[in-house]
């Protein structure tokens, strides 16, 4: 609704001057002269203008009248009322009534009866006024309930059912209610947000081609159920999310021509929806992997894709080769934890086996290792219910070998040899860490001892310099330390301020020992082995969003550092040795 005003006091009329909006409608004019009564009462109100001693005249006038013929109204009544007691209770009866009421014709005679004439002809007097700004209330209230249609962006050009944007950096958040067809052609658009088309109930047609965009989100196009045609040709994108036209389900026609997909376990999906779905899909091809250069997505099946298919609650994938074999331990938080076998001939993985999830509640980390040539590996569980469970090898399959401490809500297990000895150590939020000796009589660990002094301990880490033997253990807020073996026992060594800490990973790269120290809540910490101290030195620190595991991989004797985010992206970093000595 779009109107002015410009009250011009200079005006001999007094009324205001007018300009009307183009876009004015027959409410907004019924407002605009409402407006114009109101000012028009204001002005009256004002005291020495003409409209206020004019309107005092006649008000004047009337009360004389009303006052004239009051009394003669009253004298009648009363005789009337006299006339009628008569008749009915005799003539002293008349008498008294006709006193009574001729009484009655003096304010000082009847107080009470002359303030309720005062008040109703006060009342008589505002209702017109009363009445006029009530209806104007209502209305304006009415109007202002009335659903604004929103106007087409600057970017764009509208008609009654079609939008033409160009030159849009943003999808924009309005468009008219009716609009059918939408065209974002050669516009900047890099990303689609959710539900980037909402309150387009009728849309039809959509055409977001030759943009940059590289990304959409799952729920970019909710709402749009009578959406016939989606085009996204000609932008980079190079996977889509799962489910992303699910609801549309009035859709004959989908391009995506033009992009760089990468047919890997992300698109999967997509092939399964085009095997499916109704509706056509231009022919696209693949852009990678090697294996699916240039084939058409179109003439894929799933079967094409080599994937482990997990829930979204997957903590960590552990692999393990036994005699030539691989497997993957899948470990999840929900829909219980999976052993994954590696078909060759079919070349892919196949489910093995589950893990016991009466044992296995809440998963927290997974660690493999071989004692006297059998294999094991170990599940640290962190529900107050679930017990860490060691498994072994069979020959078949894996099969519970044994649970170690329960309701200890254990985060982190170690493996490693002391003294030539197999060991494991447990982190804990419950106590201290625990380590555990094998006992080669029974092909059972026994618990030995725990490391003084050292509680809220989320995980450990060791490493070896030469023969010597470290630990490095981590805590989300106090002091990370590094402790040494003496022979006996772990000592501290040094230690490191933890700012949400949830790892402390020690690794090499060639000749040179470094550890990692993550942190949720400043700049992750590099720290290098000084051989002539004896101890950890600060080298570098690098930015990193709540990092949670650190892995060292070389590829063509070059050496890359993984490390994962768990509210960012996963970052690659490389190791350079740079001779400044020119």
């Amino acid at each position: 609704m779009e109107y002015s005003y410009i009250y011009d006091n200079s005006s001999s009329s007094g009324f205001p001057t007018r300009i009307e909006s183009p876009c004015a409608s027959a409410p907004q004019a019924a407002i605009r002269w409402l407006m114009s009564g109101l000012h028009f009462l204001q002005l009256i109100h004002r005291r020495n203008t003409p409209y206020r001693r004019l309107l005092g005249g006649i008000l004047q006038r009337r009360r004389r009248r009303t006052a004239a013929h009051g009394g003669d109204k009253q004298e009648l009544t009363a005789r009337r009322l006299a006339s009628s007691s008569s008749s009915s209770r005799g003539k002293g009866t008349t008498k008294e009534t006709v006193i009574h009421v001729q009484g009655c014709l003096t304010r000082r005679s009847c107080p009470q009866r002359f303030a309720r004439m005062e008040n109703t002809r006060r009342m008589s007097k505002r209702s017109p006024w009363l009445s006029f700004l009530v209806v104007a209330s209502v209305l304006l209230v009415v109007d202002s309930k009335r659903a604004r249609q929103p106007r087409c962006p600057s970017s764009c050009t509208c008609t009654k059912d079609n939008a033409l944007c160009e030159s849009a950096g943003l999808i924009p958040r309005s468009f008219p209610p009716d609009v059918i067809s939408l065209l974002f052609t050669a516009n900047n658009l890099e990303s689609i947000n959710e539900d980037a088309f909402l309150g387009l109930p009728h849309l039809e047609y959509l055409f977001i081609e030759n943009n940059q965009i590289k990304s959409i989100s799952p729920n970019a196009f909710r709402g749009l159920k009578t959406l016939v045609h989606l085009s996204l040709a000609y932008n980079n994108l190079e996977t889509l999310p799962k489910d992303l036209f699910k609801g549309l389900e009035a859709l004959t026609k989908v391009d995506l021509r033009g992009n760089q997909f990468t047919c890997d376990c992300k698109l999967k999906w997509l092939v399964e929806w085009i095997y499916s779905t109704n509706a056509t899909v231009d022919q696209i091809y693949c852009k990678g992997p090697a294996s699916q250069l240039d084939k058409k997505i179109n003439d894929l099946v799933p079967q094409s894709f080599d994937c482990i298919t997990t829930g979204t609650s997957t903590v960590i994938c552990k692999p393990l080769v036994i005699d030539n074999q691989l497997f993957i331990i899948v470990a999840q938080l929900f829909g219980g934890s999976h052993i994954y076998k590696r078909d060759t001939s079919a070349n892919k993985f196949i489910k093995l086996q589950g893990i016991d999830i009466l044992k296995i509640r809440k998963p927290n980390d997974v660690e493999t290792f071989r004692i006297d040539g059998e294999s094991f590996f170990v599940i640290a569980d962190s529900s107050k219910a679930g017990s860490t469970t060691i498994y072994k090898w069979n020959g078949n399959g894996f099969y519970s070998h044994q649970s170690l401490h329960p309701w200890y809500r254990d985060t982190d297990v170690e493996y490693m040899e002391i003294s030539s000895k197999p060991h494991l150590i447990l982190s804990s939020s419950s106590q201290r860490p625990v380590i555990y000796q094998w006992n080669k009589s029974t092909k059972l660990f026994d618990r030995r001892t725990d490391i003084p002094e050292m509680e809220d301990v989320y995980a450990v880490k060791h490493f070896q310099v030469k023969s010597d033997l470290y630990i490095c253990l981590t805590r989300f807020i106090g002091d990370s330390k590094v402790m040494h073996w003496d022979g006996a026992l772990f000592r501290e060594l040094q230690t490191m301020p933890s700012r949400g800490s949830m790892v402390f990973q020690p690794f090499s790269v060639g000749s040179w020992q470094y550890a990692i120290l993550g942190s949720d809540y400043s700049f992750t910490q590099v720290y290098r082995w000084d051989a002539k101290k004896g101890e950890f030195v600060h080298f570098q620190e690098v930015n990193i969003q709540a990092p949670r595991a650190f892995s060292p991989v070389s590829i063509d004797n070059r050496q890359f550092l993984l490390a994962s985010s768990f509210k960012g992206k996963t970052q690659i970093y490389e190791h350079l040795v740079i001779d400044l000595s020119n």
